[in-house]
């Protein structure tokens, strides 16, 4: 019965062993062609047209003066709107893009 069981163990100690020794899979998610198939980040510029494109389709934001940069991923908004609600609305619009980092809003006044 010894014997036996210290066959097993060694077996056991064995197929652990070659299962450690073998290159690890790679998942799906860390696969080099699923790496690449990742969308590479906006520039600035992309942003900004993007950013200027959910400005435009919003009535109430169209017919407000906002001007719009990004930097490094950071929109700024400056110029004048007609009222506190507009200013929250546009800063959580340019939040809401995926590749925005941060608004800054210093500069957007309610007239």
């Amino acid at each position: 019965m010894r014997n036996s069981f210290c066959v097993f163990i060694a077996a056991l100690a064995t197929a652990v062993m070659w299962g450690c020794a073998r290159a690890p899979q790679q998942s799906p998610a860390t696969a080099p062609e699923a790496v690449g198939a990742q969308k590479p980040p906006l520039t600035d510029e992309q942003i900004l047209a993007e950013v200027k494109k959910l400005f435009a389709a919003d009535p109430e934001l169209a017919r407000e003066k906002i001007e719009i940069t990004v930097k490094d991923g950071r929109v700024t908004l400056a110029g004048h709107v007609s009222s506190g609600e507009v200013r929250i609305k546009a800063e959580d619009k340019a939040r809401a893009h995926p590749e925005v980092f941060g608004v800054d809003a210093e500069k957007l006044l309610v007239q």
